[in-house]
């Protein structure tokens, strides 16, 4: 008979095998080590939460606590997309990675949708693949990516909206490439 443990902690990670033998040690050990405190193992399943929420937070951004108010320069760029075609635009980003390729199709739904009902990110993962793109292996990460540019914001529960930075970037992007 062999033992299987699994030793999960923050940066580490141990599976291996034991011999029989280890049984009594490792009960031993675990009886003198065991945090059996409530209130500091509800600290620790709380912070894991947090956590866990904060990074996965659903497979979503986080949330802006204000709506985005577009400046001059980023209505002008909506206005510019909003006149163009998606095929037209998503053509001239052949070298663009895929957050940019996510935050040009973020800003084409968004300006061709009504003004406060911004897209989901399955509407934006399906326009890309609709336009022969292919869709990002993580698209997750791609977001997030997006999200700490400060190109995009989640705007509700499953919605995500373009922002001022985002605005500019899709200018940058689009501009004289046709």
């Amino acid at each position: 008979m062999f033992l299987r443990i699994h030793i999960q902690s923050p940066g580490f990670n141990l599976q291996t095998v034991l011999q029989a033998e280890a049984l009594p040690e490792l009960i031993a050990f675990v009886q003198k080590h065991r945090v059996s405190d409530p209130e500091v193992l509800k600290r620790g399943r709380d912070a894991r939460q947090t956590a866990r929420s904060a990074k996965a937070g659903s497979g979503l951004i986080p949330a802006n606590e204000a709506p985005v108010t577009l400046t001059a320069d980023a209505i002008a760029v909506r206005a510019y997309i909003a006149a163009k075609p998606a095929e037209a635009l998503l053509a001239g980003l052949r070298a663009a990675t895929f957050p940019e390729k996510l935050l040009v199709a973020t800003g084409w739904l968004q300006a061709h949708g009504p003004e406060n009902a911004p897209p989901n990110r399955r509407d934006i993962k399906r326009l890309l693949v609709r336009l022969g793109h292919e869709p990002p292996a993580n698209p997750g990460r791609d977001f997030r990516t997006a999200w700490t540019e400060g190109w995009l914001t989640q705007a509700g529960e499953l919605c995500i909206t373009v922002t001022n930075e985002g605005w500019a970037k899709i200018g940058l992007l689009t501009e004289d490439k046709e």
